[in-house]
């Protein structure tokens, strides 16, 4: 470094004068956006400020020769804040700066001409971390004898912020002896002490006594700690953080900081986190970790993701099988065959097994459906197998109806062959509904389930509504025909709430029959009042649910 930029005040100039110029900057722009009122008040305050600017530069020419470079300024109050093209400031045409050099009581006085602002406190902090960087006992003595408000924090913030780099020891000390805003600066001093040796900023944690300041310095600490940060890479640890957090930390604080370190860990090194996993005992933190961890690591390696999520233990199923068909469905998309390779040559579990069929067999039967229906009447008697095969007829029934029927058809008698049958009708029901509503039939007694009629109802209810109605009309009373009439229900009574009404009254379920008739009322009473309110009066619902009913369309007059 050049000799004059080793006086340390001529430091201060600079630097106080670089950050100067951009708070006028911002300070400007900001003025700009006030009090917008419109188009016209824009135009008409920018008018004004370049006839101010104007005049400011034409006043420059008046000026002594060391103050002609005074570029920019700005009203704070009663006082002139400006810069100059060399980056000094000025207050009230005073050189803050020089004055830094001379006499730092006289530039302290200077300073407290600004009136307070967020702006003024930014000046603050970086004129006092500048004079910290010289003399930090001296910077941290001045800062204590300003005026108590956020002048004062900003200074020891300043002062904070240059003490770290020299003497974190020191700097800490001094920072627990404060007391300003309920320790605001030992907060921010521990939370960048972290940054480089969280053991050193966790042995003054003890000093923060408020409980919120504590909660959230922990946060920052954990996360400092766990995660590394760019100014100190080195110092990530997550195991030695997630220890130190079951020992400080409860609750939303708990939880955030590990949410935080594993989807770090899911980002950047899954395998590490999958080591750590043990580590976590609340269930709701294992398994958003589980699924962070899979996921990601499933984008980059599959088979070694699959083959973590193996090993967890059966506790961990609920969060780790959503993961594992995600990845099984996203790897037929990119390499069909190794995924199923990998699901016939390594899962031995009968619970994975199960996840996994039914993400993979629709993919291979778009690819080759006969390979596809091989493949899957290849597995052992199971639910696993029936699930495959539906899921390859499924496929196959949107482009040949004919050809997956009776392959559907000629399947052993049996919940499989129910199963593979209802899937083809659910398919068949998004072009031609009342044939596949026909074929309901041929299922076994008992065997048609909610998604058959489901999905038979609710696409006919779409395209013909009067032949669905027909059709609910033939059919004997029962939890099918209660399906159906909620299908259509939720797809016609905004249409024709009076015809949806009609038949949600003859549901045999008394709560469903209670929930559909109070849709169909609501919808009516939207367009006639009169006849919702006639129709909850005679609908066959109990009392209490008449009046409820009754209350909710009392609301809707006026609207």
């Amino acid at each position: 470094m050049k000799a004059p930029l080793r006086n340390p005040f001529i430091r201060i100039a600079l630097f106080a004068g670089v950050v100067s110029a951009t708070f006028l900057a911002g300070w400007l722009h900001g003025a700009a956006q006030a009090d917008a009122a419109g188009k016209a008040e824009l135009a008409k305050q920018a008018r004004a400020k370049r006839i101010l600017a104007a005049r400011e530069m034409a006043s420059i020419k008046n000026l002594p020769p060391e103050m002609r470079r005074y570029v920019t300024s700005v009203q704070l109050g009663n006082v002139t804040l400006g810069t100059d093209q060399m980056g000094r400031v000025y207050i009230d045409g005073e050189d803050l700066s020089k004055l830094g050099l001379l006499d730092l009581s006289q530039a302290i006085a200077l300073l407290a001409k600004l009136p307070h602002g967020a702006k003024t406190s930014e000046v603050y902090r970086r004129f006092f971390l500048e004079w910290a960087e010289a003399n930090p006992g001296m910077a941290a003595t001045a800062a204590a004898g300003l005026p108590p408000g956020p002048e004062q924090l900003n200074a020891m913030l300043g002062v904070a912020d240059a003490w770290l780099d020299k003497d974190p020891v020191a700097a800490l000390n001094w920072a627990t002896t404060l007391s300003v805003v309920d320790g605001a600066v030992l907060q921010e001093t521990l939370i960048n002490a972290s940054k480089k040796d969280p053991a050193l900023a966790i042995q003054y944690l003890g000093k923060l006594t408020d409980a919120s300041l504590r909660s959230a310095t922990i946060l920052a600490i954990a996360q400092n700690w766990g995660n590394g940060n760019a100014a100190n890479p080195s110092i990530q640890d997550p195991g030695a953080a997630l220890a130190w957090l079951d020992q400080a930390a409860t609750g939303a604080t708990y939880d955030k900081a590990v949410q935080s370190i594993f989807a770090n860990l899911a980002r950047n090194d899954p395998a590490s986190g999958a080591s750590l996993v043990d580590e976590l005992i609340d269930p709701v933190d294992r398994k958003a970790a589980i699924a962070q961890l899979g996921q990601s690591w499933g984008k980059q390696n599959p088979a070694t993701a699959l083959n973590w999520l193996q090993s967890l233990p059966p506790t961990d199923n609920s969060a780790s099988i959503p993961v594992v068909q995600s990845i099984i469905s996203s790897w037929s998309k990119s390499d069909l065959q190794a995924a199923a390779n990998y699901m016939q040559q390594v899962v031995t579990d009968g619970t994975m097994f199960d996840a996994m069929v039914p993400a993979l067999a629709p993919a291979m039967a778009k690819q080759d459906p006969q390979a596809a229906l091989n493949w899957a009447s290849g597995f052992p008697d199971s639910a696993s197998k029936d699930q495959a095969i539906s899921g390859v007829l499924a496929t196959i029934a949107a482009t040949d109806f004919s050809s997956a029927w009776n392959y559907a058809s000629s399947l052993p008698t049996g919940s499989g062959r129910d199963g593979a049958m209802e899937s083809v009708i659910a398919t068949l029901s998004s072009t031609d509904p009342a044939k596949a509503a026909g074929l309901l039939g041929q299922l076994g007694p008992g065997r048609v389930t909610g998604i058959a009629i489901t999905a038979v109802t609710s696409n006919w209810a779409k395209s013909d509504p009067a032949g669905l109605s027909t059709w609910i009309g033939s059919q004997p009373a029962g939890w099918q025909r209660d399906s159906a009439v909620t299908q259509y229900v939720k797809v016609q009574a905004a249409n024709n709430p009076a015809a949806a009404y009609a038949l949600a009254n003859t549901i045999a379920d008394e709560s469903m029959r209670a929930t559909n008739v109070r849709n169909s009322i609501l919808e009516m009473a939207k367009t006639d009042l009169a006849a919702a309110t006639r129709a909850a009066q005679t609908a066959n619902i109990p009392d209490i649910q008449r009046q409820n009913i009754l209350i909710q369309i009392s609301k809707t007059q006026g609207k």
